[in-house]
């Protein structure tokens, strides 16, 4: 079985940061989503009691809508509570770091059209 571990950013040629690079996620995860079907993914935990709250996530189409511990869905009116859901726009070709918070549980994605969510997860 993968490991989750710990995010970590990559430094070359004396201690240098390279920006936005970090290691590679020994564990990932593929959701297969059906255009305009909400799909739940529940946050991994290894089997060192490991839980993954940090997400690398990328898809093969989009824009991904997600909400955490609810269904997600497509905004059809105003929301204005704090329940809308978040908005990643891989339909333009960019992938996201995802910071869930602790006592996250699952999360929610939605997609109008078929595609492939690609999870990358650390902690």
């Amino acid at each position: 079985m993968a490991a989750i571990t710990p995010i970590r950013p990559i430094s070359r040629n004396a201690g240098i940061q390279v920006p936005s690079l970090v290691s590679a996620a020994e564990w990932v995860d593929c959701l297969v989503l059906t255009a305009g079907t909400a799909k739940s993914y529940s946050l991994p935990v290894d089997t060192d009691g490991n839980k993954g709250t940090i997400l690398g996530i990328s898809a093969t189409a989009g824009p991904l809508y997600i909400n955490a511990d609810t269904t997600a869905a497509v905004p059809s009116i105003d929301i204005t509570d704090g329940t809308s859901p978040s908005i990643l726009r891989t339909d333009d070709g960019f992938s996201y770091l995802v910071a869930v918070a602790d006592s996250g549980e699952t999360l929610s994605f939605l997609c109008p059209s078929n595609c492939h969510v690609h999870i990358e997860v650390w902690k």
